[in-house]
């Protein structure tokens, strides 16, 4: 099946308002207040301190978390909610044209529940809005005039190709 990205229909931004209400209860702030990456940083690995996976289903926190992180996405680069299906299945996700850059945050929020994960908004974010950037930029169609972008495309391409290094905290 090929991949498919949507626009998401009303249930599903009413889902993604109910888990923004839902991370802004959890971080004490209003709706007019904006969510920082260094509150969810604080609240994630507080909440992973205290949960108990026997008496607290974690989906609901990753998904709060998630879509937390999602809206910040949207917020400061300029990404747009997305429902993507493929043959995996259908996931929310925050998209970005050109390129295609896709980002499934409750997917990365669920990862790092799994691997104990604490502080990783805040490292996170800075490549990952530098890598969406470059890529968005690469997919533009560029001036002839404008030679400095050709560095930093090859640049990009030789760091897409090389592993990347781990963060030890």
């Amino acid at each position: 099946m090929e991949q498919k990205i949507e626009e998401p229909n009303q249930a599903e931004f009413d889902w993604i308002d109910e888990n923004l209400r839902k991370i802004r209860e959890i971080l004490g702030i209003s709706a007019e207040q904006s969510i920082e990456l260094k509150d969810l940083d604080y609240a994630f690995g507080k909440w992973l301190d205290n949960h108990n996976p026997e008496n607290e289903d974690p989906n609901p926190f990753i998904n709060a978390f998630g879509i937390a992180y999602g809206q910040y996405l949207i917020d400061h680069i300029g990404l747009k909610w997305a429902v993507v299906t493929d043959e995996h299945g259908t996931e929310i996700a925050v998209h970005g044209q050109p390129g295609d850059s896709l980002v499934f945050p409750p997917n990365f929020v669920s990862k790092r529940y799994f691997g104990k994960q604490k502080n990783f908004f805040c490292m996170i974010y800075p490549e990952m809005k530098k890598d969406i950037e470059t890529i968005m930029q690469y997919n533009r169609k560029k001036p002839w005039w404008k030679f400095w972008q050709i560095r930093s495309e090859r640049s990009f391409q030789k760091k897409i190709e090389t592993p990347a290094k781990k963060c030890g905290n």
